[in-house]
C-alpha cells in the first residue's frame, strides 16, 4: 500500500532497526541519562579544555558540588539561573547541576547585547547569575542586576563552589514538559526571542540517535578513543544536545570557548580528531589551512548555512589528507533541536537527511493548513518529542508558531521544501527569502540561486532583494572560482542568459556584483543583511545584454 502523506507513510523508518520509533524514551533527568550511561566509564577522560583532561568521575564531581552550591544560594525547583559562558566545563557543570536540582538554566547567548541580556536576567527573574570574567561589560551588567553574582572562572567561581560544601544533595525527579533549559533565536529576523524547552530536548535527541544507532556502542567509543569537537556554542540547542549526545556515547568532548576558525584548524590539527561539529565557514577555511594529516578524522557535521559548491572541495580536501569522512547537514531549528540526520551525504544530491525515528517531517500548505504528499513542495514543519514548550511570555509567537494536524503538534520550521518517497527531507530556503512577483505571487531568492550556482565558474552566491527605484528586485552576489581567469563581464552575462532561459521574468536578477568574500556574523552565518546596504558595483541593465 502507497500512503500519500509522510506523516502516516514515515518512509524513513524502513532504513532503521525494526521497531526504532518504538523504542521507549526515557524518563529520568539528564543528570540522571548521562550517569546512568557512563557510571562504569568513570575514569575515561569526559572533556578536554585546553590542558585540562577531566574525567567522568570529576565530571560528576563537579556538576554535584555546583548543585550544592545553587543549592547554598537559595536556588530550588522552578528557578531560573542565568548563564552567561562561553564552551568552558563550567558551563557543563552548571547545565546539569540546575537540571538535577529541578531549576532553569538560561542559556544567554553572547549574540545578544548588553541591554538585551540585563532586561533577559530581570525579566526571567532570575535567582542567579553566573558570568565570564571575561565578558566586554561586566562591571554594567553587575551593576545593573540585583541578584548574586558568580564571576567565572576563578576566585569568584571558586568560592561559589566552597560556599556549598555543607549544603544538602538534592536531585529532583524529572518532570515532563517543566521549563529547565531556554536559549534564544538568533535574531537574524528581528530581536532575538527566548525559548523554553524542558529536559526532553536533551534526552530525547540522543534517544532517537540511538535507537537509530548512529554511533557505535559505547565500548567501542571508549576502543577507538572516539573524540569530539564542537564548536557550536553551548548557549544554542545544537551546542547543548551535542554535548548530551557525546557524553551519553562515552565519547571525549572538547570544549573551545574561542569561536574562531583558527582555534578549530588548531585543534583539528593537534588533537586527533574522530568527529568534527562546525559551520560551513570554518571548513571552508580548513580547505585553505595547509593541514595535512587528518586520517583520525571520520565525520564532519556542517550546520547553519549549506556547503553548496563547497561540499566537493571538502571532501576533495579530506581525502588529500587522508580522512574518508563524509558531511551530514542535519535539520533542525532552535525550537526543535535536531529532527533529520544523513551520516552519509550525497554530494551531487544534497539534502538533510531522514526524520530521526521518533520526529515527523512534512511539507503543509501554510494558506490551508493541509498536509502536502511526496515531493510536493510547501513549509515544512516538524512533530517532535523535543519540540519547545514554547517562547518566553510570548503568546503571540507561540500561536504563529504552534499548529495542530490530525492530532499532532507541529512546529512551523520557517522553511520551504520538501519530502521524498524515501524519507529524505530537502530543505531549499527560507519563506521569508522572496521578493514580490506579479499578481502577488512570491518569487523565491533560493530559486534563483539554484539556478546561478549552475555555472561552472561559481564557487557559492547569495540572493537578496533590493530596493530599486520604489520596487524591491532580486540581486546576486557572487564568488566565482579561484581558478576562473575569465573575464567577469562575459561570466556575467553568461549567467543572466541562463537565468533568463529558465526563471520568468519577474525572477531574472536585476544585477549581479562580484566579491571575494563575505561578511559572516558571530554565529559565522554569511550577513546577508548587510549586502542590503552595498548599492555599487553592480553588472546591470545593457551590461547585461
Amino acid at each position: 500500500m502507497v500512503f500519500m502523506k509522510p506523516s502516516t507513510g514515515k518512509p524513513w523508518l524502513r532504513y532503521y532497526p525494526e521497531g526504532a520509533d518504538k523504542v521507549p524514551l526515557p524518563q529520568v533527568t539528564a543528570y540522571q541519562g548521562i550517569w546512568d550511561a557512563s557510571k562504569h566509564y568513570m575514569k575515561k577522560v569526559a572533556l578536554e579544555y585546553r590542558n585540562l583532561k577531566i574525567t567522568y568521575k570529576e565530571v560528576f564531581k563537579n556538576i554535584d558540588a555546583t548543585a550544592k552550591a545553587f543549592t547554598k544560594q537559595g536556588v530550588v525547583a522552578g528557578d531560573v539561573v542565568s548563564i552567561l559562558l562561553p564552551n568552558m566545563p563550567e558551563t557543563v557543570y552548571c547545565m546539569y547541576a540546575l537540571n538535577k536540582i529541578g531549576a532553569c538554566a538560561n542559556m544567554l547567548g553572547f549574540n545578544l547585547t548588553t541591554e538585551q541580556t540585563i532586561e533577559t536576567v530581570k525579566s526571567t527573574k532570575s535567582k542567579v547569575l553566573v558570568i565570564f570574567d571575561d565578558f566586554p561589560e561586566l562591571k554594567k551588567v553587575i551593576s545593573a542586576v540585583n541578584i548574586k553574582i558568580i564571576v567565572a572562572p576563578g576566585k569568584g567561581w571558586d568560592d561559589f563552589i566552597g560556599s556549598g560544601a555543607d549544603a544538602p544533595a538534592i536531585h529532583v525527579p524529572f518532570k515532563p514538559k517543566t521549563a529547565a533549559i531556554m536559549v534564544y533565536s538568533s535574531g537574524s529576523t528581528g530581536a532575538p526571542k527566548a525559548i523554553v524547552h524542558g529536559t526532553e530536548v536533551l534526552l530525547y535527541s540522543t534517544a532517537q540517535y540511538k535507537a537509530i544507532k548512529l554511533f557505535p556502542h559505547r565500548f567501542l567509543m571508549h576502543l577507538i578513543k572516539f573524540k569530539a569537537l564542537n564548536m557550536l556554542p553551548l548557549f544554542t540547542v545544537g551546542g547543548l544536545s551535542s554535548i548530551n549526545i557525546y557524553l551519553t556515547m562515552g565519547a571525549t568532548a572538547i570544549l573551545e570557548p574561542e569561536y574562531s576558525s583558527d582555534a578549530f584548524i588548531s585543534h583539528l590539527k593537534n588533537k586527533k580528531i574522530t568527529q568534527a561539529l562546525a559551520t560551513r565557514a570554518f571548513y571552508t577555511e580548513l580547505v585553505q589551512s595547509g593541514v595535512t594529516d587528518l586520517s583520525k578524522l571520520r565525520a564532519l557535521v556542517v550546520t547553519g548555512d549549506d556547503p553548496e559548491k563547497e561540499e566537493q572541495d571538502i571532501l576533495d580536501y579530506l581525502k588529500k589528507c587522508g580522512s574518508a569522512a563524509k558531511i551530514s547537514v542535519p535539520f533542525g531549528t532552535s525550537e526543535s533541536a535536531n529532527v533529520a540526520y544523513n551520516s552519509r551525504r550525497d554530494p551531487k544530491r544534497q539534502g538533510a537527511g531522514k526524520p530521526l525515528s521518533h520526529s515527523i517531517v512534512s511539507a503543509f500548505d501554510p494558506d490551508t493548513n493541509e498536509e502536502l504528499g511526496y515531493n510536493e513542495r510547501g513549509e515544512l514543519r516538524v512533530a517532535t518529542p523535543c519540540l519547545m514548550l514554547g517562547y518566553f511570555n510570548n503568546p503571540k509567537a507561540d500561536k504563529d508558531f504552534f499548529r495542530e494536524h490530525d492530532g499532532l503538534t507541529w512546529g512551523r520550521t520557517g522553511d520551504i521544501g520538501y519530502v521524498t518517497k524515501e524519507g529524505d527531507v530537502f530543505v531549499e530556503g527560507r519563506a521569508c527569502d522572496f521578493v514580490p512577483g506579479k499578481n502577488g505571487r512570491k518569487v523565491y531568492l533560493f530559486d534563483i540561486k539554484k539556478v546561478v550556482l549552475e555555472d561552472a565558474d561559481v564557487k557559492s552566491c547569495e540572493v537578496i532583494g533590493l530596493e530599486v527605484k520604489g520596487k524591491t528586485v532580486p540581486v546576486v552576489h557572487l564568488l566565482l572560482d579561484n581558478s576562473c581567469m575569465k573575464p567577469h563581464k562575459e561570466i556575467i552575462k553568461r549567467i543572466h542568459k541562463n537565468c533568463t532561459d529558465k526563471l520568468s521574468p519577474d525572477a531574472v536578477p536585476y544585477g549581479y556584483k562580484i566579491r571575494e568574500s563575505f561578511d559572516l556574523l558571530l554565529s559565522k552565518k554569511r550577513d546577508t543583511q548587510s549586502l542590503k546596504k552595498e548599492r555599487d558595483g553592480y553588472f546591470t541593465g545593457g551590461e547585461l545584454a
